[in-house]
This record gives C-alpha cells, structure tokens and sequence, in this order.
C-alpha cells in the first residue's frame, strides 16, 4: 500500500540556522521533501507500509530530529492519505489570474 505524508512544521522560537539545518537534515535523510510552501514537506511509503506504520515512523523522526537539531520547541500537522498532496498558486505570471494546480 502506498502512503502519502503531508506535514507542517514549525520550529518556534529562536532557532538558529545550524540547528534549523540539522533538523530538516533528519527529515532530508528520511525522504521527505520541503515544498514550494516554506513550512510544508511531503514522503511518499511504499512497500508495506501501512498508516499506522508511517504514523509510528513520522513520530519517531520528528523525536530524533529534535534530538539531533537540539530544537525541542515545534510544533507541526500532519495527515495521511492514500492520495497525494496537490500544490497550487495563483501569483502575477499565473495565465488571466487563474490559479495553477499540479
């Protein structure tokens, strides 16, 4: 079974850059992705990962990246879904003021 990962995350207070690198380092190395939207990141499971399972995995990277960063004050959103997050804008360039979507 497939699952898609959409999280949001914010690191509150003062983080330093050093800190901030390092804990979205642990989410890089876990295959998730930062998109277009600053405090947004994306994975894709597969393999026999089941919802609970990429439950119990986001739990514990976002542990170890607080562990790792030193940065123990976030917080963050997150669902799972068996479709994939959908992205948009709707910016000057974008053709008659129309919103684009992927």
């Amino acid at each position: 079974m497939t699952v898609y990962v959409m999280l949001t995350l914010d690191l509150n207070g003062h983080v330093s850059t050093e800190s901030r690198d390092k804990f979205y380092g642990v989410l890089m190395a876990n295959h998730f992705h930062r998109r277009k939207l600053t405090t947004t990141w994306s994975a894709t499971f597969v393999e026999d990962f089941s919802r609970y399972d990429a439950d119990q995995f986001l739990k514990k990277m976002l542990a170890h990246a607080s562990a790792v960063s030193g940065v123990r004050n976030y917080e963050f959103g997150y669902m799972l879904s068996d479709a994939s997050m959908k992205e948009g804008s709707n910016s000057p360039t974008t053709l008659l003021g129309l919103a684009s979507y992927r």
